[in-house]
């Protein structure tokens, strides 16, 4: 075990290691609420890019604006995930639990639609791509042959396997579980 002093010189030392790497750096990556400690806040960034940005919430979201960017880049889908809070806390303050990237959409701000996928199989694109995006999405060239997997007498990279007993348990939110689901995958 160490002394309180011992521990404070410690953390003092670790603080000036960080704050040195920090600035010796061309690009910074953090979470958004550790983007305010002690040890970055004093720091002035020209750009914030903040990934995922649909699934932050409002406050969190304006934490990083600490650095004074001039440019903010908000990277995320409106379409898939939503920002994860306790029912009661979206009941209580919709409009703050709302995700900034969702807000600023709604209320017509610019904003730009990535059209091409570079991840999956074509046929598992194909819902999404049909049932969400009007169609909007393109595959990126050679994108059934990148992702081909042989799957021994299965034709397609879609299985449907029906789980007996499988019932969903809400988790938190929008976020549900299914154990017995889980196992069988």
């Amino acid at each position: 075990r160490f002394s309180l002093n011992e521990q404070k010189m410690m953390d003092d030392l670790r603080f000036l290691i960080e704050r040195n790497l920090i600035y010796e750096s061309d690009v910074v990556c953090s979470t958004l609420l550790s983007s305010a400690r002690n040890n970055m806040i004093d720091f002035k960034f020209d750009y914030v890019f903040i990934d995922e940005a649909s699934q932050a919430n409002q406050p969190c979201s304006i934490v990083p604006l600490v650095h004074h960017p001039s440019k903010l880049v908000l990277l995320g889908d409106h379409k898939q995930l939503d920002v994860r809070l306790p029912d009661v806390i979206k009941e209580r303050h919709p409009e703050t639990s709302m995700s900034l990237y969702r807000k600023l959409i709604k209320n017509g701000i610019q904003h730009e639609m990535l059209t091409v996928q570079f991840r999956m199989h074509p046929l598992i694109c194909e819902f999404p791509n049909n049932e969400f995006y009007h169609g909007r999405i393109k595959n990126a060239p050679d994108m059934a042959e990148k992702t081909f997997i042989e799957l021994q007498n299965i034709p397609t990279p879609i299985v449907f396997i029906d789980v007996k007993d499988g019932r969903e348990k809400k988790v938190l939110g929008t976020t549900y579980r299914n154990v017995k689901e889980a196992l069988a995958v």
